[in-house]
């Protein structure tokens, strides 16, 4: 029974530029120092490369400058009937740098997880030590691209206000009746003076003195 091939997909966001990273990749020396291991390789298709002190090895098989790598690889812990796998590195621009995807492929069963370890501690921690990360880097398995948000249903139009039924006019206030005229007030009816004391006086005096008189005349008959 043919085994099961494993496949795994990663990538690390460096703080540099493609071409730098493509170069150091297909350079003995850049692919040391970039690990911390010793490594023979070259940037020609059908070249050898081996890595790791000789843990891993393969050929170049695709190379497309300072975008994509494609090799055949495997290691020293592959079966020695187990074909060999491939491994396409591609390099992106980013921000800040370049985004390093490996697409690791046809692993011998059962060893999938074991290579996804191996990249992460064997080249991507000591590429950021080397190259650096962009403020936004991650170091993790590749992730797929989210599918488009739906675009939201328009919002239904909010149906019109009706107009307030006009405000009925308030009935015209009643005049007021006009004042009566006041009655014209009566003229007090002038009052007759009475006679004058004076003239009732004068009569008095008048009278005294006929009186007066009469005694004189009547003393002079005696």
């Amino acid at each position: 029974m043919p085994r099961m091939a494993e496949s795994l997909k990663l990538y690390v966001d460096l703080a540099q530029t493609p071409d730098v990273i493509y170069r150091t990749w297909l350079s003995s020396e850049g692919h040391r120092e970039m690990t911390g291991a010793e490594a023979t390789i070259d940037d020609a298709v059908g070249s050898k490369h081996s890595a790791w002190d000789g843990y891993i090895w393969g050929q170049n098989l695709e190379l497309e400058p300072n975008r994509k790598i494609v090799q055949s690889w495997r290691t020293s812990h592959f079966p020695a009937d187990a074909a060999d796998s491939r491994v396409v590195v591609r390099l992106e621009p980013i921000a800040g740098g370049t985004r390093v995807t490996i697409d690791h492929t046809e692993i011998p069963d059962g060893q999938g997880q074991s290579y996804r370890g191996g990249w992460k501690q064997f080249y991507f921690d000591p590429m950021l030590a080397h190259f650096g990360s962009p403020a936004a880097s991650t170091a993790g398995p590749a992730k797929k691209k989210a599918a488009p948000k739906k675009k939201a249903a328009p919002k239904k139009k909010a149906a019109p206000k009706k107009k307030a039924a006009p405000k009925k006019k308030a009935a015209p206030k009643k005049k007021a009746a006009p004042k009566k005229k006041a009655a014209p007030k009566k003229k007090a009816a002038p009052k007759k003076a009475a006679p004058k004391k004076k003239a009732a006086a004068k009569k008095k005096a008048a009278a005294k003195k006929k009186a007066a008189a009469k005694k004189k005349a009547a003393a002079k008959k005696k």
